[in-house]
Order: structure tokens, then C-alpha cells, then sequence
């Protein structure tokens, strides 16, 4: 018989334990490591939509349904804002989603729809810029309503997947997202409501939550109080604006394009 000196046996023995507590080390879950991993995968990056990325101040509305919508506990900025002091985005007491300084001198609101082609350019051409240059830097806010027209399936699914993507923070992202899309695809491809919830997916959203929010059509109520809007304000088209100074509270409609914008607001300064 072979004898094994202590001294081996002693080391082999620390070698196997040494084995085991390293598999059991990396296939055990790690939860600081872990968790910081899976939350920088999860949600939606500053840097993929830098034009909407400031500080979330929810709901102004009295409806408790709406308290959800654009929370600062639905998500926290990845990035340093891109809009200076005071510039943030939530939900106006009117039911409108807002971006910019609420203490601005001048206030612009828009209405357009996911199905309307003058739209999609509209909010490309005319408003980003816009927003890059007089609402990050405070000098206007905009409020914006999405309409949906007629009642057909992928009209009803893109309206109400940005307004429930609010729930994660996600309105100004998800509305210009599903805008793009639709330049490039026929609405009725781009609306279906799985390719939104693939294309909320790509942006890190909650899609089961998503689901679950557009099939419940959670919310009808607020959509169809933006419809009605539209001829209370007296608006016959869209894509369709309005101005409001100070806290007037008063809305007239306006020449939509960014030069009426600009030239408005800039003379807003001025007051």
C-alpha cells in the first residue's frame, strides 16, 4: 500500500475546498453587483433619447388616476440633465404632458397623432429643434396632447402605449420612438401592438407592465378628453398649436412651424 504524507494529503484537501467555495462564488448570485447590473439594463438611457432627458416631477392633475404618469419613482436619470435649472418634464394640472420651466414666460401646446403623416415630420422638423434650443434652455415649455383618429386597432395601440409608457417615465421617449417608426413603416405594421411591445423592449421598458396597461385601455378617459379638447379649442386638423403667456391660462391657436415658435418666444423674453 502507497502511503500519502500528511503533507499532501492536507493540501489536496485545501485545493477541493478552495474549488468548491470558488464554483459555489460565481454561481451564486452576487445582489449589490447583480442588481446595479440589471438596473443599468433596464429602463431607458439618457444617452438614446438626450432631448428628453431631464429630472421627472409627475402629476399635477387632481385625478388619482393619473399620479403615476411621468413619476419621479418611475425612473431615475441615467445622465446629468440636459436642460438647465428648472427644466423638468411631468404631467400640467390640465392633463398635458409638459417639458421645460414651468416659471417660462411663454407656453406652447401641440396636438398630434400617431397616424397622421404631417405629424411625424412635424414633431422631427419642427419641434425637436425646438426643444433643443428654447425649452432645455428655459425659455418656453411644451405641452403636447396625442390624438388618436378614427377607432382602429393600431390607432388605439399607439396612443395609449405613450400615454402608458408614462408609467415608466417613458412618454416624450416612447411618442417620438413610435413617430420614427412610422415613417419608415406602414401604421399598421408599427402599431401592432407586438411590435410595440418589441420596440418598448428594445427601449428597456417593462413590456408585461405595458401590456397590460394598453390591453386595460387604462387611459380611455384621458385620451377622449384630449379629443374633446380639440374643438373646444376650436382646432379643425392636426398636427395643430397653441400659445399661453405667464399663468393666463388662456390658449390661441398659432402658426405651428418653428419660426412662429421662435419669433414668439423670443419676443416673450422681451416682456
Amino acid at each position: 500500500m502507497i502511503e500519502v504524507p500528511r503533507t499532501g494529503c492536507s493540501l489536496l484537501f485545501s485545493v477541493l475546498i478552495g474549488v468548491v467555495l470558488a464554483i459555489s462564488f460565481f454561481s451564486a448570485p452576487v445582489s449589490g453587483d447583480v442588481s446595479i447590473a440589471q438596473d443599468a439594463a433596464h429602463g431607458i438611457r439618457c444617452d438614446d433619447f438626450p432631448l428628453f432627458c431631464v429630472p421627472l416631477v409627475g402629476s399635477a392633475s387632481n385625478d388619482p388616476l393619473l399620479s403615476d404618469l411621468e413619476s419621479p419613482d418611475s425612473r431615475a436619470l441615467d445622465a446629468v440633465s440636459a436642460g438647465v435649472l428648472g427644466v423638468v418634464r411631468g404631467l400640467a394640472a390640465d392633463g398635458s404632458f409638459f417639458i421645460g420651466d414651468p416659471a417660462a414666460p411663454i407656453h406652447f401646446m401641440t396636438f398630434q397623432s400617431s397616424t397622421c403623416g404631417h405629424c411625424w415630420y412635424y414633431l422631427t422638423d419642427e419641434l425637436k429643434p425646438f426643444i433643443e434650443t428654447y425649452v432645455l434652455s428655459g425659455q418656453a415649455t411644451l405641452r403636447t396632447r396625442p390624438i388618436g383618429l378614427g377607432s382602429t386597432s393600431y390607432s388605439t395601440n399607439s396612443t395609449h402605449a405613450m400615454v402608458c409608457a408614462a408609467e415608466q417615465g417613458a412618454f416624450w421617449e416612447m411618442e417620438s420612438t413610435l413617430f420614427s417608426q412610422a415613417e419608415s413603416l406602414d401604421p399598421h405594421e408599427a402599431f401592432t401592438l407586438p411590435h410595440i411591445l418589441d420596440t418598448a423592449g428594445q427601449m428597456g421598458l417593462d413590456t408585461a407592465a405595458l401590456e397590460s396597461c394598453i390591453g386595460d385601455q387604462r387611459y380611455t378617459a384621458l385620451l377622449g378628453e384630449y379629443r374633446l379638447s380639440l374643438s373646444d379649442f376650436g382646432i379643425k386638423g392636426v398636427p395643430a398649436a397653441l400659445v399661453s403667456y405667464g399663468e393666463s391660462g388662456e390658449w390661441t391657436i398659432i402658426s405651428r412651424d418653428y419660426d412662429t415658435l421662435v419669433e414668439l418666444t423670443t419676443q416673450a423674453q422681451l416682456k
